[in-house]
């Protein structure tokens, strides 16, 4: 599937280099900026930067679950019978900024035929989330704060959501950063305990908080589709990833039912995309 884009150039070329150093060059500005768009409790200013400091955490440790880099301590899980599905695991025992034990990162890439845009529009719209988020469970979500995150403003920010209604109490919120280009897009987002994030927020550390980032990046499936023209030919590249802690203890063995329930998560997930965003 990623072949043409890949031997166009568009993935690994010039033009990504720079889309990236742009998108960098925002975010830093950002944190020298105070835009938060709804309020956030405590010192505004160390309130952005210490969001914008752990959202950069989730969405390096989202990237690093779905790449071949070794550099990350991932190692790869045997799947039988499910090509189409990388799971790769981790173990930690002691740093703070990760789950302790074992965690499972399952990812797989399934082609649209709707332009990339659309999917992007589809998977931030909050209204709509119910029918994809399989974790959800039926709660809704309601956002609490937003930081722009960029000068597009078709899409590049930080939000914070509750998770649930009012008079349940809100103990599990959830961060969730979405970025549109032309070349690559994502939604990617982790639960947090309502206590920790309220901890950030007040001035603690983000680098100690443990995060299991999901989400999703879209990229044009050929040159054709390189920009966010609707309107362009072509369709889209949809990659899902998803980071599950299996086990408390760094040396539990993953069990057979263990992989096999995150692949039916992942499987599910795809398939409810794939029937809605066909429908639409």
């Amino acid at each position: 599937m990623y072949k043409p884009i890949v031997n166009s150039g568009l993935v690994f070329g010039a033009k990504r280099w720079l889309e990236t150093l742009s998108k960098q060059c925002e975010r830093m500005a950002s944190l020298m900026a105070s835009n938060s768009t709804a309020p956030i409790v405590g010192d505004d200013a160390v309130a952005t930067k210490n969001i914008l400091k752990l959202s950069d955490r989730m969405v390096v440790c989202f990237f690093s679950g779905v790449s071949g880099s070794v550099l990350h301590q991932w190692a790869d899980r045997r799947n039988v019978g499910m090509n189409d599905v990388k799971i790769r695991g981790r173990k930690n025992n002691g740093d703070p900024g990760r789950p302790t034990g074992i965690v499972l990162s399952a990812s797989t890439s399934i082609w649209l035929p709707i332009p990339p845009k659309r999917i992007f529009d589809f998977l931030r719209d909050v209204p709509s989330r119910n029918q994809w988020d399989v974790l959800l469970h039926g709660s809704m979500l309601r956002e609490t704060a937003s930081i722009d995150n960029g000068q597009d403003e078709k899409g590049n920010c930080i939000s914070i959501f509750s998770v649930g209604m009012p008079e349940e109490g809100r103990k599990t919120m959830m961060l969730q950063e979405i970025c549109f280009g032309p070349i690559c897009s994502f939604v990617i987002y982790t639960p947090i305990d309502s206590v920790i994030i309220n901890a950030v927020i007040g001035g603690a550390d983000p680098n100690f908080v443990a995060l299991l980032p999901s989400g999703f990046v879209i990229h044009p499936d050929g040159p054709s589709g390189f920009g966010d023209d609707e309107a362009k030919p072509g369709g889209s590249i949809l990659t899902v990833a998803f980071q599950i802690s299996m086990h408390s203890r760094p040396n539990s063995k993953i069990s057979a039912i263990s992989i096999a329930t995150v692949n039916n998560l992942l499987s599910c997930t795809c398939a409810r995309i794939r029937a809605i965003a066909l429908a639409q």
